[in-house]
């Protein structure tokens, strides 16, 4: 499956866990383009190459619980 980004929202480390910021109405156009029955599941992810205002990322957790297996 492919990661879907959320690129609206970036994260930065502090001192006491991740700051996630971005433009509220970018933010809120790309959550309702990927909710699902008024539900998002995100991960926030730490860069491999980060920047001093951009150390963490966002993906749309795409994980669906297979009935079949209960």
């Amino acid at each position: 499956m492919e990661k879907i980004y959320l690129n609206s929202l970036k994260g930065k480390r502090t001192m006491y866990g991740v700051r996630i910021f971005g433009k509220v109405d970018d933010v809120v156009q790309e959550i309702l383009k990927h909710e699902n029955n008024g539900w998002i599941n995100l991960e926030i992810l730490e860069k491999r190459k980060a920047h001093d205002w951009n150390t963490h990322y966002l993906i749309v957790d795409q994980f669906a619980k297979n009935d079949e297996n209960g």
